[in-house]
């Protein structure tokens, strides 16, 4: 039975089966020959940086269902945005 309190309505929540799903990582780490060109030239912190919200987002986007391209623009967006911030 769902309980309204004011305009925000609590939903019944039922539990359903947890799916995983296993996700390579795209790249190894700052070191990784495959990094574009434009990370590979970065300071060591900064490809750490790049690479580690790059395989995040990357893993959280493909798991939730998206598709290779939508994911791989969406993480590399977030990778430079958090970059250019730590710069």
């Amino acid at each position: 039975m769902a309980e309204y309190r004011g305009i925000f309505k609590k939903e019944e929540i039922t539990e359903t089966e947890s799916k995983s799903v296993e996700v390579e990582k795209p790249y190894s780490g700052p070191s990784d020959p495959d990094l574009p060109d434009n990370v590979a030239a970065l300071s060591q912190r900064l490809r750490e940086i790049w690479v580690n919200v790059f395989n995040s987002a990357y893993s959280s986007c493909i798991s939730d269902g998206g598709s290779t391209s939508d994911c791989e623009g969406s993480a590399i967006a977030q990778a430079w945005a958090v970059v250019n911030s730590n710069r």
